[in-house]
């Protein structure tokens, strides 16, 4: 997994094909040999030519994938002590 900092156009950023061309080009790598990429942090320049800055994870084939880590919003108040309601 290698971390990426890249200026993409909006045709490079929405064509997989395309994004995967820049990144390889940034890299010195093939693009067949990326596998997956997962954004990061996105940012749009509407200075000039519009362009999003973009830090992605790339991921290459022979590389797994990390398994999504789910984090509830919520607290644990298994043992918190119960909650009286007055008014209601």
């Amino acid at each position: 997994m290698k971390t990426l900092d890249i200026d993409l156009t909006p045709a490079q950023y929405h064509r997989t094909e395309e994004l995967h061309l820049a990144i390889a080009r940034k890299l010195g790598i093939n693009p067949s040999d990326i596998g997956n990429t997962r954004v990061l942090r996105r940012s749009l320049d509407l200075r000039g030519q519009i362009r999003y800055h973009t830090l992605l994870e790339v991921y290459l084939n022979y590389e797994p994938l990390p398994e999504p880590v789910y984090k509830s919003p919520f607290k644990d108040c298994h043992n918190a002590p119960p909650v009286i309601i007055v008014g209601a």
